[in-house]
């Protein structure tokens, strides 16, 4: 009998960290993944002490392996990131008596306008929105709800196919842009156009996110992070400060709003990320993720607190209670996406060296001598850690610009945007204290513009 097994689904490189880290805490570690993760990353399940392959989004093929893990292990833990599959793995563990997710947490994440529709039935602020099960059907949500809005697929994941309408031309080039990706779409990527499309308002305010735990009937906060913008991509991340120190009473009323949504979907076992925008009334949910947040973020948060973010995932998927996370570092980590502003080709340069510092990672994806990129590829993203976000977001930018000249491409330029302001803190204390609108249970969603 196996007295702890830890099973990944569909792990890619972003869990090496962990899947090393159970090992060394002497859990028995299973890599079950479909034949194109198995292809994709040998590496990873070279690490694994048993491999399984199936159909990842089947529940019956995951249901039969949860069945036979838990006859072999005295405990067992699932973690997934895998936005394609949750729904799947969140049914085979409920149906097979294994901790995760639960389902109608999983399921609301996993489909933005069913989100919305609960949360307004419970009273949350939402944007407005319209829903859109086909492309044909987009224009009219988009004409109920007006511009600027957003459009994106319900069930989308790392801003897939989002795209922001000021007018007519818009719609008109959006919608056959979407079509062209029905159309020509792989088929292990069509889950996330399964609930069609949902069209919202475009709120003004910087996008924020906070990390949250969930286990032993608690949701606990981890920091406020902040989202850093880019002209050239208004739908696409640029990047992220975390944990971002400079706005306490934001922070702490984003965390309590975070707290009141994780609660109201169901989301009570595992790491969640969910993304809200600061308005001038305080916080509104846009997204919520049904596992940790995405790229860097978890190493980001690591470098700058000293907390190992892999002791919490394996802690929060063994359904042990959660307790208070204590930060061993004051510091503050600046993620920034390297995207292309135009295609081109990689100068040979590059080969001599990319910029170096004791403070700075950088994780390379396709700066390689020689290599063809398009507009908006992220090539890379890097990670500077420091005191000051203001200063580091600037160091950045000596940096970008180092690496833009090295590699003969142009690379967005961003900015970094400041919940400091006495609007924003008032703003926050004000839902704190239950005298928003936001904090009331009736709520026009003009007010937010």
């Amino acid at each position: 009998m196996i007295d702890t097994l830890i099973i990944f689904i569909d792990a890619n490189p972003n869990w090496e960290s962990t899947i090393r880290r159970a090992k060394d805490l002497g859990y028995t570690v299973a890599s079950v993944c479909s034949s194109r993760y198995h292809e994709a990353y040998l590496s990873i399940h070279e690490q694994a002490d048993i491999v399984h392959i199936c159909a990842t989004n089947s529940v019956e093929e995951l249901f039969a392996y949860f069945g036979m893990a838990k006859s072999i292990a005295a405990d067992v833990g699932i973690l997934s990131s895998n936005d394609g599959n949750l729904n799947a793995v969140a049914k085979a563990a409920h149906y097979a008596g294994l901790k995760f997710t639960s389902q109608k947490g999983v399921s609301l994440a996993r489909n933005k306008g069913a989100m919305r529709i609960h949360l307004e039935k419970l009273g949350f602020a939402s944007p407005a929105f319209a829903m859109a099960p086909t492309v044909q059907s987009i224009a009219a949500g988009v004409y109920s709800v007006d511009y600027p809005c957003i459009v994106k697929p319900a069930s989308g994941h790392l801003s897939w196919f989002c795209y922001r309408l000021d007018d007519d031309r818009d719609l008109d080039r959006v919608l056959a842009e979407l079509q062209y990706v029905i159309d020509n779409i792989d088929a292990d990527h069509k889950w996330a156009l399964e609930n069609g499309f949902l069209i919202e308002e475009w709120l003004c305010g910087p996008v924020i996110s906070v990390p949250v735990l969930a286990g032993g009937g608690s949701v606990l906060p981890l920091c406020l992070a902040i989202g850093t913008t880019t002209k050239e991509a208004p739908c696409s991340g640029f990047g992220s400060v975390i944990p971002y120190r400079n706005a306490p009473e934001v922070e702490m009323a984003a965390s309590l709003y975070a707290e009141k949504i994780a609660v109201a979907l169901g989301l009570d076992i595992g790491v969640f990320d969910l993304e809200m925008i600061w308005t001038n009334c305080g916080p509104v949910i846009i997204e919520a993720n049904a596992r940790r947040m995405g790229g860097v973020m978890p190493d980001a948060y690591e470098l700058a607190t000293g907390v190992s973010f892999d002791d919490l995932l394996l802690d929060a998927y063994l359904g042990k209670p959660v307790k208070e996370v204590k930060s061993e570092r004051s510091t503050t980590a600046v993620i920034r996406k390297l995207i292309t502003v135009e295609s081109g080709i990689i100068d040979d340069r590059v080969a001599s060296g990319l910029p170096v510092s004791d403070r700075f990672i950088l994780r390379n994806y396709s700066i390689q001598p020689g290599f063809s990129v398009d507009r908006l590829d992220v090539v890379g993203r890097c990670i500077l850690v420091g005191s000051n976000p203001d200063d580091l977001f600037q160091e950045l930018d000596l940096l970008t610009a180092d690496i833009e000249t090295i590699i003969g491409v142009k690379l967005a330029k961003g900015e970094l945007p400041d919940l400091s302001t006495e609007a924003y803190k008032r703003a926050a204390l004000a839902f704190i204290n239950g005298e928003s609108r936001l904090s009331s249970p009736i709520y026009f969603n003009q007010y937010l513009t």
